[in-house]
């Protein structure tokens, strides 16, 4: 109606000196047509000429004052008020009516108010759409910002319109042009292809595949389905949610190499521990003794591997499981005091020399007792098996303002920085053959860590090439 009452206004315009003449020639038709419809009345009767003519005139004159004064009507309650009636409907399109427009429309006619009214009605029930739809962005911007998996919005052609807080982590950002494509943010054609790959408003999937964020390689199941409120144009946008199954694919591998491991680690001494016997088993029957001392002591060897190796697999079982963990006030000294204890003959013939520091001496630790003496037993054995004789040892116990850290230091030969990252995962050896010939299982360090871990701490490795280890274990104050 507004572009109508405009178009009609404009016409108005451009044709007033048109309409005028059409006026004029309409009275000259108009005249003459009634002077040739009464020529012969006029011949017939000449007398009446004269008052014919007057009362033609007048007729004339009346038609054209009463056409005049139409016009004149219709321009005033029309042509007039178009200015104020489109900037009326302007103003009530953005809310912002002014009293004096108000008195003025209640003195046009009443067609104008219809007007008002059917426009007010139209512009009201746009408005309620619009405020209906800026809720439901609000609430679909809200519950994706729920999902704890990184989620996003995009058109068909890719333009992003929405994202949640959890993918804006995922890329490191604190927020996103909406007007981006998902080209700008990832390369990795498949990705790309999910929207490619649309070919109606049912095509959902689900594929696996690695991206690489943030310098970092990620695993991530991508579910694509179409959203649920189509756009003007009737097509779907889609919901694109990313499920990070990085660390369940590292844990699956975990459990199958420790599996794997498992296997291996039992089955060699099994093997040798069955040759022997076997070959044992020959010799008394044809009664050689010979090396019998010797396959006794080769047997004993592996039996105590394998004890050693199910002593450490259930040591982990027991931190893996959901056993609270009795905790008391333990003195750093006396539990160091005790464990150097045991270990005091090998140290002695190793020449190792041990230096216990306490800072400060009466400080006390709250932990497991016997989970504590594990941690110091391992970095002991661990010192002995893989350090040269001479070396030194320093035990060092520091009571801070909310953490106890205990330091474990050698000068032995240290380990090279590509093997810092993975020396605490399970039967990972430096070295496998030295390892085994010195009666380690390859679970020792990834139990200090488990351990630490139960205790809510965490424990760190530090090493150059020829310039020693050093291990900081951090354990919390609970008080």
């Amino acid at each position: 109606k507004i572009v109508f009452m405009k178009y009609f206004k404009n016409q108005l315009n451009k044709n007033s000196l048109f309409i005028l003449i059409c006026l004029i020639l309409i009275l000259i038709i108009f005249y003459f047509s009634l002077q040739k419809l009464f020529a012969e009345f006029f011949l017939m009767q000449p007398h009446l000429h004269v008052q014919f003519f007057y009362f033609y005139l007048l007729f004339s004159t009346a038609v054209t004052l009463s056409f005049l004064a139409s016009a004149v009507t219709a321009f005033r309650m029309i042509y007039v008020p178009f200015e104020t009636v489109i900037q009326r409907l302007r103003n009530l399109r953005t809310q912002s009516t002014r009293s004096d427009e108000k008195d003025f429309f209640e003195t046009l006619p009443d067609f104008w108010n219809e007007v008002e009214a059917e426009v007010s009605s139209v512009l009201d029930f746009y408005q309620r759409k619009n405020k209906q739809t800026d809720r439901i962005k609000k609430t679909i911007e809200n519950v994706l910002n729920v999902f704890p998996e990184p989620s996003l919005v995009v058109s068909r052609d890719g333009i992003l319109k929405y994202t949640n807080k959890s993918f804006l982590k995922m890329l490191g950002l604190e927020v996103l042009l909406p007007t981006l494509h998902i080209s700008d943010l990832f390369r990795e054609p498949q990705i790309l292809a999910l929207i490619e790959e649309a070919d109606g408003a049912n095509s959902a999937s689900r594929k696996e595949f690695g991206i690489t964020i943030q310098g970092h390689h990620r695993i991530f199941i991508v579910f694509k389905t179409p959203y649920a409120t189509r756009n003007e144009d009737g097509e779907y946008d889609f919901l694109i949610i990313f499920h990070d199954i990085t660390q369940i694919k590292k844990t699956d591998q975990m459990k199958t190499d420790f599996v794997s491991n498992v296997s291996h680690e039992l089955r060699t001494p099994l093997m040798s521990i069955q040759g022997y016997m076997q070959t044992l088993k020959e010799d008394l029957q044809s009664g050689n003794k010979e090396h019998i001392q010797k396959y006794f002591e080769i047997i004993e060897s592996h039996v105590e591997r394998l004890s050693n190796l199910v002593g450490d697999l259930l040591e982990l079982s027991y931190l893996e499981s959901d056993m609270i963990l009795q905790k008391t006030s333990i003195e750093p000294e006396i539990i160091t005091q005790k464990i150097l204890k045991q270990f005091s003959l090998d140290l002695e013939k190793g020449s190792y020399r041990v230096i216990p520091k306490y800072n400060p001496p009466s400080a006390n630790l709250f932990a497991q007792e016997r989970l504590v003496e594990q941690v110091l037993i391992n970095l002991i054995q661990n010192c002995l098996r893989y350090t040269p004789h001479g070396t030194e040892i320093q035990i060092e116990w520091h009571s801070l303002e909310t953490q106890t850290l205990l330091i474990f230091k050698d000068n032995g030969p240290g380990i090279s920085r590509e093997h810092l990252s993975r020396i605490f995962e399970r039967f990972y050896r430096i070295d496998p053959h030295r390892s085994r010939s010195r009666g380690g299982t390859g679970l020792g360090l990834s139990i200090i860590k488990h351990i630490l871990q139960r205790h809510n701490g965490t424990v760190e490795v530090i090493s150059e090439l020829g310039h020693g280890l050093e291990f900081k274990c951090v354990f919390p104050k609970l008080l």
